[in-house]
């Protein structure tokens, strides 16, 4: 299927110069799909389904989500798996701060669908690893445990839950937090009302994801 796949999603590895590239990245697929394999083997799999959609409501409105791959094992526990290219550090660093905030709507959306918290995991491709905050399910996944003892995709969603309501008051009341280095808070450093959880605050890495960023112009000497 790989010609055929590239043609459709992939076309620009077509073009003279990028033969390498696209080799590289089956490749990569080979590896990954081999190592997943193996995951999903060691954890007693019996059924997999991939891009299921899950809808719902919750608080702040509507909720829809595409779940990478959701798996069930022999005792017919779910499991829902992302997948993600890269980014191996930063999804170390949800799991262990038990921030991992898609997989948490994921879980969130599975409950209210199908009834039930499934566990839920990060395979990254392009290190061929699964990421979990144990091997409870998975037993050959990397284990991230969380810092505290509360860790989960319900305490996750939970707090989030509060984050939300947090938020929707400082907009209420007129204040728009900006994540931006390039200008000085004009409160100082000092929140309206103090965040309900210390590590849910954005850090500074996150920059360079905010659309509010062009609006402060080009740093000197840019």
């Amino acid at each position: 299927h790989w010609p055929i796949l590239l043609e459709q999603e992939g076309a620009a590895l077509l073009l003279l110069g990028k033969q390498s590239e696209a080799m590289a990245l089956l490749d990569t697929a080979k590896r990954a799909l081999w190592s997943l394999t193996q995951q999903l083997k060691a954890a007693q799999i019996i059924e997999t389904n991939t891009n299921v959609n899950f809808k719902a409501e919750f608080i702040g409105g509507k909720l829809e989500g595409f779940v990478d791959l959701l798996v069930k094992n022999e005792k017919s526990k779910a499991a829902v798996v992302d997948l993600k290219s890269g980014r191996l550090e930063e999804k170390q660093k949800e799991l262990q701060s038990n921030v991992q905030l898609q997989l948490a709507i994921y879980g969130f959306l599975h409950r209210q669908v199908l009834g039930e918290w499934p566990v839920a995991s990060y395979f990254i491709l392009n290190h061929g690893r699964m990421l979990a905050q144990n091997k409870d399910y998975f037993p050959q996944a990397n284990s991230i445990p969380a810092k505290s003892d509360s860790s989960g995709l319900e305490t996750c969603w939970n707090e989030f839950i509060e984050m939300w309501r947090y938020r929707r008051a400082l907009l209420d009341q007129g204040w728009i937090e900006l994540t931006l280095s390039a200008t000085e808070p004009q409160n100082g450093d000092a929140y309206p009302v103090l965040s309900p959880f210390e590590h849910w605050q954005p850090g500074k890495n996150q920059d360079r994801y905010n659309d509010f960023r062009a609006l402060t112009g080009m740093e000197a000497n840019a």
